[in-house]
């Protein structure tokens, strides 16, 4: 019928993850021949990111942001999109004269030079979670490991901050070389401190629905 754009509604959402690659290779290799528009929709970030040019991120019928894959991972938008796209910790932060504080924890932000004592929140991923076993170079949270969860060449840690009465775990990632250094064990302190954040102020934290780590 030779359509201008082709239009996919989840069209693997029923298959295994074996069969599921193989036909998302199948796909980028049929749009590359056709040379015509594919418009997929997908709840996969993974079939989202390895298969589209241009990704745009919906909630509730409105566009949250539009953007390269790089993009719309690097430099999320909204809350929204960064919970969207995956595990993530959220923690309460506050922001002043262009740094903001995670606890003792203090990091650099520049783009928020002018906020005076101004609440916000910080999104970390759990791969950029850094771990040791004893404080070096700075401050650092106390934590507990209360799960350890090996996945292929990655092992997730699931922490609990010390002496917080809030005891959602924190996610952090490290590789499997990284996890046999540390020789970490269920019930062990470690120290932990984010490698990079990403804040919103107080103006979205009405919109993030996130459980608070």
């Amino acid at each position: 019928t030779e359509p201008k754009v082709l239009l996919l509604d989840e069209p693997l959402s029923a298959l295994d993850a074996h069969l599921s690659v193989r036909m998302q290779a199948l796909l980028r290799s049929l749009q590359r021949e056709l040379g015509i528009t594919f418009v997929y929709v997908t709840h996969s970030q993974t079939e989202a990111f390895s298969m589209a040019d241009r990704v745009v991120v919906m909630n509730e019928g409105r566009i949250e942001q539009i953007g390269t894959p790089d993009e719309v991972y690097e430099q999320p938008a909204s809350p929204f999109v960064y919970e969207f796209l995956g595990h993530v910790n959220l923690f309460h932060s506050r922001l002043h004269r262009g740094h903001a504080w995670i606890g003792d924890i203090a990091v650099a932000a520049p783009e928020h030079a002018e906020a005076e004592e101004r609440s916000a929140i910080a999104y970390v991923r759990p791969h950029e979670i850094e771990v040791e076993r004893v404080q070096t170079g700075g401050a650092a949270m106390a934590a507990l490991v209360v799960h350890i969860l090996s996945i292929g060449p990655i092992v997730r840690l699931e922490l609990v901050r010390k002496n917080d009465e809030d005891i959602t775990p924190i996610q952090a990632e490290i590789s499997k070389e990284r996890f046999r250094e540390l020789q970490l064990t269920k019930g062990e302190e470690v120290f932990i401190k984010p490698r990079r954040l990403d804040l919103f102020p107080n103006e979205y934290e009405e919109a993030s629905k996130s459980i608070r780590v």
